[in-house]
């Protein structure tokens, strides 16, 4: 199996609220059920990374990482020492299935130990040996514990 990293642009529209309202969305609950929940939560997901980034300085890079055969994780971030941390983003409200780190990336990184899950609700917990979930609401105070 041929698995190689490919460089391709994602965009995302950082202001969440507009992004909703450019597309029309008028309620919360309609929102939740459309197709572009999901895509929404995880823009929401990086504006908070990166106003973390900015309002505490950190000299951090974020990334999206993909292979042409479709592994993909939503964020890795690098730090100013050069330390690697993964997040994937699920609109999870309730209940989370762990998600596996992918075994490429453990190989091109092999100081990534864990995934963070990164959810619209619950509690932060491990759901398995190298899963752990993190509310949307904990994000700031997961990240400044990291680094």
């Amino acid at each position: 199996m041929n698995k190689r990293l490919i460089k391709s642009p994602k965009v995302y529209f950082l202001n969440t609220g507009l992004s909703v309202r450019l597309q029309g969305w008028l309620n919360h609950s309609s929102l939740l059920a459309s197709p572009q929940a999901g895509a929404l939560f995880e823009t929401l997901v990086l504006s908070e990374i990166v106003k973390f980034i900015t309002n505490f300085g950190k000299n951090w890079k974020i990334a999206l990482w993909r292979t042409k055969d479709g592994e993909e994780i939503d964020f890795v971030i690098e730090n100013s020492e050069g330390e690697m941390l993964a997040l994937e983003v699920k609109l999870s409200i309730h209940g989370a299935d762990p998600v596996p780190l992918p075994t490429v990336l453990s190989k091109i990184f092999p100081n990534l130990k864990q995934i963070i899950l990164v959810t619209f609700g619950g509690k932060k917990h491990w759901l398995s040996k190298d899963c752990l979930q993190v509310p949307l609401a904990e994000l700031t105070d997961f990240l400044l514990e990291w680094k």
